[in-house]
């Protein structure tokens, strides 16, 4: 039994207990009615809210968890992951030894489940496959028929796939299409299968048997491979693709981690802002780029990014040049009246200061770290002509210029 589900039993009345996870853990739980012909279920679909505690077990196990009247479950994903930032921050119960390593797909979460021999898509917002907008009175497909064709393949009923599948399990996948607002470029539809849940015992199967049921249902699985130690995974880490979403990780006892791509955020917090997309949103993207090749990535992608994007790159890398020389000039001013003297017309002096009074500090790093609305004035200032044609190119990116952020 789920620790929810322990949690949900304590109520008298199932519905004041979705009341209290709704109100006090911010779990959202929707109420559906799953049909089968004649047959209908009451089923409550329970997924974590922005503001809900991630750390916290029940709204971990709250992952796209479908339950009926009697609170039994239906269908349910892994359980949330941990989220880390770098390769040294996973939990302390995290077991390294035989853990798998999967890049993330820039998809959406499915969940493909059996209710009494029948066989259902879910999704984090419909138990059918089907959502009921407001105001609407038929529903809008939610990627259903583009799951069922890519299942279906030569077949004419898209579940013959599952034949012979234990109904006890719960097959879930990340779905990508060309018709999702991904960050990534798709290019084609795919289905991948990323976890198989024992809705029994709620373990998942081994790594083994999840490759072995994505060859017999003819899905994908994303790229995975075994990891060791720390410094595997930093490695994975560093070679992971530029606008993937991130990294999963999941041990021998089901402990799942995830590790965010920076680059993957601030590319789809630039593309979110629609017609507000701003010069500093493209410097918070050079800023967590890695390396050239990660900029060319981004500018294979994003076109409309690509002259603001190797402009700033540019004034910066000039910056580092400048604060460099300066520095070699700046080091022999004995007197401190000097060495101000001598760097204080350049517009970030303060990282010549910071190098005097602590000789440890990085002045390469700290040009490559300095915030995105100075780096973007910097950029104004020094090449005016170049900035504003290149930022008037954001507008037909679907958004305009500006710099009034702070960040």
């Amino acid at each position: 039994m789920l620790k929810i589900q322990e949690f949900i039993s304590c109520f008298d009345d199932i519905l004041e207990a979705y009341k209290y996870l709704r109100s006090n853990l911010n779990i959202d739980v929707s109420i559906h009615t799953l049909e089968d012909g004649d047959t209908k279920h009451n089923v409550a679909l329970l997924k974590p809210g922005q503001r809900a505690d991630l750390a916290d077990p029940l709204v971990r196990e709250a992952n796209c968890l479908i339950l009926d009247d009697d609170a039994e479950v239906f269908a349910k994903a892994w359980n949330r992951p941990y989220v880390a930032g770098e390769a040294d921050q996973l939990p302390d119960d995290f077991g390294l030894t035989g853990a798998i390593c999967e890049e993330v797909p820039d998809g959406e979460l499915v969940v493909i489940y059996n209710v009494e021999g029948t066989w259902f898509i879910g999704t984090a917002d419909s138990v059918d496959g089907m959502n009921y907008l407001p105001g609407m009175l038929l529903p809008t497909s939610t990627y259903d028929n583009e799951v069922k064709q890519r299942l279906s393949r030569n077949s004419t009923r898209w579940d013959s796939s599952l034949k012979n599948m234990n109904p006890l399990m719960c097959f879930v996948f990340n779905f990508v299409s060309p018709s999702a607002n991904s960050v990534m470029p798709i290019l084609m539809s795919e289905l991948y299968l990323t976890g198989v849940i024992n809705l029994e015992n709620d373990r998942e199967v081994s790594n083994g048997m999840l490759q072995a049921i994505a060859d017999k249902m003819g899905v994908a699985r994303s790229h995975w491979s075994e990891i060791n130690s720390a410094s595997a995974l930093a490695q994975r880490i560093y070679n992971m693709r530029a606008l993937a979403p991130g990294l999963m990780l999941r041990d021998i006892n089901d402990h799942r981690v995830f590790i965010p791509n920076p680059i993957y955020k601030a590319v789809k917090c630039a593309k979110e802002s629609g017609d507000r997309v701003r010069p500093t949103h493209i410097a918070k993207i050079l800023q967590v780029c890695r390396d050239r090749a990660d900029v060319m990535a981004i500018t294979a992608a994003y076109t409309n990014y690509t002259p603001l994007l190797e402009l700033l790159q540019k004034v910066r890398d000039d910056l580092v040049k400048e604060v460099l020389l300066l520095w070699g000039v700046a080091r022999h001013q004995i007197s401190a009246a000097n060495f101000a003297s001598t760097i204080n017309h350049h517009p970030l002096k303060y990282l010549l200061f910071m190098r005097r009074n602590d000789p440890s500090t990085s002045l390469r790093s700290e040009v490559r770290a300095i915030k995105p609305i100075k780096l973007t004035r910097i950029a104004e200032n020094k090449w005016e002509k170049e900035y504003v044609s290149a930022s008037k190119l954001l507008k037909f990116a679907g958004g305009s210029n500006g710099d009034s952020e702070t960040g």
